[in-house]
């Protein structure tokens, strides 16, 4: 399978043009994925689409989902579809967006160009003529090869991209791989902590598996059960459902940590306690409720007193109905 980024598109001027694609390619409008996910958060004060900073998980993981889904559709696994031809329409954008659609295409597509229409002001004719001879693997006269592995080398100089998905908290600097390495059920985060200091709360999932790498430095973890050195190499597992529950802390010299999340899908329930916070999280489908341990109590009450008419009061304890 073949794709052609199209980008500086003037989607209200260029009417004709996408009329001209639309006719003899499959096309996908990055634009409208924008506008209903984002809307005004994923423009810059110009008028350029942009990706939100942050977690890409809490800000425009729908989009993700999205692009993922439109390419998907076209991909047959157990045939050759070298020749399915696709154009994947952007209006002037960011760098950011443009890497983000770059690797997404990647993921799904062998060949993968990319052509500036602001850069280059071609005439419609030209610009079609240039698509027929990209997907004809014939020479071509202003696209460029932009093809992207699905590889990113967190100690390089960092891309756009990647640091868009990064962000400072407190003294330590998180980076989200999520949205750009292409897997939506892996959770992955780099984390580089100065000395002394923790990059998450003492915490345990019920339905996430968690599994950690020491990429550099050296410190401890703290759970609930005793704290245990750890140092560059050491691969550490936290199986949901156990109880088990982490925090880390860097040594003297700082700690780089990668952390990855297991999710079965995007939007499975998960219970995360938090002891030292006597707080849980509940999240998934239709949740996203915190609650106090204060007044938690084990689930055989509710059964047990199934048939009698009460309400739960904020400690946990019964308030029964008196009935006159």
């Amino acid at each position: 399978m073949k794709s052609l980024i199209l980008y500086g598109f003037d989607m209200k001027n260029q009417p004709t043009l996408l009329s001209k694609i639309k006719s003899s390619f499959e096309i996908i409008r990055v634009d409208l994925a924008w506008e209903l996910f984002l809307d005004g958060k994923g423009k810059t004060v110009e008028g350029l689409l942009t990706i939100p900073e942050g977690n890409p998980r809490v800000q425009w993981f729908d989009i993700n989902k999205w692009l993922h889904k439109a390419f998907s559709s076209h991909v047959d696994m157990l045939s050759n579809n070298s020749k399915k031809a696709i154009v994947t329409v952007i209006p002037n954008c960011t760098p950011d967006v443009l890497e983000f659609v770059q690797r997404t295409c990647s993921i799904y597509c062998a060949k993968v160009g990319t052509l500036n229409i602001n850069k280059h002001q071609l005439e419609e004719n030209k610009i079609i003529e240039e698509l027929n001879h990209f997907f004809e693997d014939r020479d071509t006269e202003f696209i460029q090869d932009g093809w992207v592995p699905p590889i990113i080398n967190y100690k390089e100089p960092n891309t756009p991209l990647f640091e868009k998905c990064s962000k400072q908290k407190g003294d330590g600097k998180f980076t989200w791989l999520a949205g750009f390495l292409g897997s939506d059920r892996l959770f992955a985060q780099i984390y580089h902590l100065p000395s002394n200091s923790s990059g998450n709360r003492l915490h345990s999932h019920s339905d996430v598996d968690e599994m950690y790498l020491v990429l550099e430095g050296e410190g401890f973890m703290k759970t609930n059960r005793k704290e245990i050195p750890i140092k560059q190499g050491d691969i550490i597992t936290k199986p949901s459902g156990s109880g088990l529950q982490t925090e880390f802390i860097a040594g003297e010299k700082g700690i780089t940590i990668l952390d990855i999340e297991v999710w079965s899908r995007i939007d499975q329930t998960d219970v995360v306690h938090y002891p030292e916070y006597s707080e849980i999280l509940l999240r998934g489908k239709g949740l996203n409720h915190a609650f106090s341990t204060e007044g938690s109590t084990s689930g055989n009450d509710i059964m047990e007193h199934y048939n009698q008419t009460y309400k739960r009061a904020l400690d946990g304890s019964k308030v029964f109905e008196i009935k006159e």
